[in-house]
């Protein structure tokens, strides 16, 4: 188990609304419904700062 598996465990585990969850990689996959589905997923924003010495 990574990093983000374990912190979308923290996050998801005791969730009513999202059952059967399966996690892969930065990924939480889910049942909310009849035929719904959720993927929760953390997503980088990439932010570069370019300093000069």
């Amino acid at each position: 188990m990574n990093f983000f598996e374990s912190e979308l465990k923290k996050i998801m585990g005791d969730s009513a609304i999202l059952k059967d969850q399966k996690y892969v990689g930065r990924m939480c996959y889910g049942t909310i419904g009849g035929d719904l589905r959720a993927r929760v997923e953390f997503v980088t924003l990439e932010s570069v700062t370019i300093m000069q010495a």
